[in-house]
């Protein structure tokens, strides 16, 4: 008895000692396993972060070798700005000891190269052995040629600052480039064509204030997946043509007579078209010819009174005629109206009439002071007060710099207030103030204001509709969804 019970008795310790042997297994593989995720979640981490968290924990101390996301952009250049370790041996450091395993996600570079061109190259062509995704070259004070004859598979996001792209534009694998970004590099239109000749799945092309483009073709009804076209800033493109069906966003700056959109795009579904003033007066042909091209399903657009002095009532075949389009499916209307603009409120009633479906409404007058009564007598355009259209779906409308002094700004917005049926909300917003100028805005004292608005509120149709007068640091209320300048430029 005594010795069953001394043998029971052992073998509940062994089975208690069996029992801490495997949960401190459990512990230590669950313990194992929680430290590589958490070293996979650092890894992905900008490099900073990585090394800062090497400083922490000692068991990730070396997890920095592994960086997915070689981030040594402007932040980066801010946090060691005042070390005394210089830029390229910090990165140059970094690329010697990355163990090379691991693919690239992200690498960012924000220096100037000087001196330094071979160490560019040379972490260029280290992050495309390891297979980098996105690119990202910020380059200024002089600029550097690219190298494209490098090997990359997986390349999907590029975007340069500042450098030269060289013929032969090869790349060796393009096929996965999605996003292109290009800003003041030079180029030329060769380079161009053949970056939508070797990238078939190319998204978004975006290039701003860059040089040598003259010609510009964009050759895309073959790629379905191209939907984003950018250019702005560009003062040496002569002509822009563009082919290019699933096109869903399109921005453009410059002059007007250089675009040509040659088939109608049925997928688009915003447009900036921000056309610079011309000392001539704006051809209705072109301005029609690009209205019939984009207006089959356009929701968003920003437009500049040069787009309306085209569309602008004119002597044809002996006799005052308007354009004949119509924005079936806008929903939100930008109008940027511009110095020495030879267009009227009129023109802003005569092109909102033809946007049935119009929701929003954003003018910004930008200080500008539409066109003089005696130039529009002299063409004999139509007054504002010639169209009788309601503006059924009008809900909201801001004017910003409005001034009550101006009578063209009156007009609009009485002709707006009588003829929108839903209208909820009016906006309008004073023109800033300008301390370094001698000239005073009119301003109403706060009784003149009261009137002022009582005014306005008798012209409206709709009795819910709110009108705000206000200056324009105290607008609180609903924004385009296009920036007025969107384009980059550094000079």
């Amino acid at each position: 008895m005594a010795s069953s019970s001394a043998d029971s008795s052992r073998t509940g310790a062994e089975r208690k000692r069996q029992n801490i042997r495997h949960r401190h297994d459990d512990d230590s593989w669950a313990s194992e396993l929680r430290g590589d995720l958490l070293e996979e979640i650092f890894t992905r981490l900008p490099i900073k972060q990585c090394v800062q968290i090497g400083l922490v924990a000692k068991e990730f101390r070396y997890t920095w070798r592994k960086c997915r996301n070689l981030d040594f952009g402007r932040e980066f250049v801010a946090a060691y700005s005042r070390h005394q370790l210089a830029y390229s041996d910090v990165v140059d450091h970094v690329f010697d000891s990355h163990n090379g395993r691991e693919n690239l996600k992200t690498l960012r570079l924000c220096f100037d190269p000087m001196g330094a061109e071979s160490l560019l190259e040379k972490w260029v062509r280290k992050s495309f052995e390891l297979g980098v995704e996105e690119l990202d070259l910020d380059i200024f004070q002089a600029p550097v040629p690219f190298p494209t004859n490098v090997e990359n598979a997986k390349l999907k996001e590029l975007r340069l600052n500042y450098a030269m792209i060289q013929l032969p534009f090869s790349l060796k694998a393009p096929m996965s480039l999605t996003t292109l970004v290009l800003r003041e590099v030079d180029l030329n239109d060769r380079i161009v064509e053949a970056v939508f000749a070797t990238c078939p799945q190319l998204e978004t092309f975006d290039m701003s204030s860059c040089y040598g483009v003259r010609n510009m073709r964009v050759m895309a009804n073959e790629n379905n997946m191209f939907k984003v076209l950018k250019v702005g800033g560009c003062p040496e493109i002569s002509n822009i043509e563009i082919h290019a069906r699933s096109l869903r966003r399109l921005y453009f700056n410059g002059a007007v007579k250089r675009m040509n959109i040659v088939e109608p795009m049925f997928l688009l579904n915003e447009a900036n078209l921000s056309f610079l003033p011309s000392t001539e007066y704006t051809s209705p042909w072109l301005v029609e010819k690009l209205v019939a091209a984009i207006s089959v399903n356009v929701r968003v657009l920003t437009i500049t009174s040069t787009f309306l002095e085209g569309l602008a009532a004119k002597m044809r075949q002996g006799s005052i005629r308007e354009s004949q389009f119509c924005f079936s499916n806008l929903r939100e209307l930008q109008i940027v109206m511009q110095d020495r603009s030879f267009t009227n409120a009129g023109d802003v009633a005569a092109f909102i009439k033809n946007c049935p479906r119009l929701e929003n409404l954003f003018i910004e007058m930008n200080g500008n002071t539409t066109e003089s009564a005696v130039y529009s007598d002299m063409l004999k355009k139509p007054t504002i007060d010639h169209y009788m259209s309601f503006l059924n779906a009008l809900k909201f409308v801001k004017i910003r710099g409005f001034k009550v002094t101006n009578k063209q700004h009156e007009r609009l917005v009485k002709f707006i207030l009588q003829r929108a049926r839903d209208l909820q909300r009016l906006v309008l917003l004073r023109p800033k103030k300008n301390y370094r100028s001698c000239r005073a805005v009119p301003y109403l004292a706060p009784s003149e204001e009261i009137s002022y608005t009582n005014i306005l509120a008798s012209w409206k149709l709709s009795l819910r509709a709110e009108i705000v007068l206000c200056d324009q640091m105290e607008d609180v209320y609903s924004h385009p969804q296009h920036a007025t300048k969107w384009f980059y430029s550094r000079r």
